[in-house]
Formats: structure tokens, C-alpha cells, sequence
């Protein structure tokens, strides 16, 4: 996540932990039922427990290149930073590029479809996640294929 200048002080809440950007790049993972994690990849984030009201005594700073991890319980440690666990928007771009040309292109192969016969149409269901090697699901039929 990039946050830019005028957005300094841009705030993130997740069950585990209150993030508060203060000028930077970072990831956060948050995890259903498990933990949260924080990586600053430039400048620096503010954490703060739930409900503390942003108390200095329980403010914890992470600077570029520190993360932490949070647990449901509370319990926090930290780890170093992995840019290499996120998706950039850059990136992100470059697969829904790729996917659209691929998706065009399957979309021009069964034109028309419902006019009749064994013709099928394409069932498409968009899912983006940053740790998937596509961002497309394309639903089977029963030989295995998608046409």
C-alpha cells in the first residue's frame, strides 16, 4: 500500500492492531483467525493495540525494512520486512492486462454462443489475490476445460 504525503496520518484498523501511516509504503496481511502482519517497506507506521486511544506508552514504532506480527491474543514479535510477499500495483496491472487479452481472446473463439447446438458461453468469476499466480478463476466444464 502506497500512502502519499497528503495522506499522512492515514489510518488502518484491523481486529489485532490500529496502524496510523506516517509518510511510507506497507504491506499488511491480515490473516482470518490468526494474526496480522505488518512490513514498512519506506518511512515509518505508528501500531497501537485496540481500544488504547492511541496511548503513547503502547505505541509501537516500525521503521523501513521492520515489520511485526500481531496475534488474536495480543502477543506481537517482529519480523523483517518482505516486499517480495506482496503484490505491486504495477504488477497487479500487469495481470489483469494479461488476463483481459486472455479473456478476449477466449471470448472471440466462442462468439456467438447460446445461438444453439453443443455452443457453451464462458462463466467468468474475477477473484483478486496477491498470492495467486492469475487473477482469473475460469469455472470447468465436465471435460476439464473451460470451453
Amino acid at each position: 500500500m502506497f500512502v502519499p504525503q497528503a495522506a499522512q496520518g492515514f489510518t488502518l484498523l484491523s481486529a489485532d492492531i490500529e496502524m496510523v501511516d506516517l509518510g511510507t509504503e506497507f504491506g499488511v496481511e491480515v490473516a482470518p483467525r490468526r494474526e496480522t502482519q505488518v512490513h514498512v517497506f519506506d518511512g515509518k507506521v505508528e501500531l497501537y493495540p485496540p481500544d488504547t486511544q492511541r496511548a503513547a506508552e503502547n505505541r509501537i514504532e516500525l521503521l523501513a525494512g521492520s515489520g511485526r506480527r500481531i496475534e488474536r491474543s495480543g502477543k506481537s514479535s517482529p519480523i523483517t520486512a518482505d516486499p517480495q510477499a506482496f503484490v505491486t500495483t504495477r504488477e497487479l496491472k500487469q495481470r489483469v492486462d494479461q488476463d483481459m487479452a486472455l479473456r478476449a481472446g477466449l471470448w472471440a473463439r466462442h462468439l456467438p454462443f447460446g445461438t444453439g447446438g453443443d455452443e457453451q458461453g464462458i462463466g467468468l468469476y474475477l477473484g483478486f489475490a496477491a498470492r495467486m499466480g492469475s487473477v482469473a478463476n475460469w469455472p470447468m466444464d465436465s471435460c476439464g476445460c473451460c470451453c
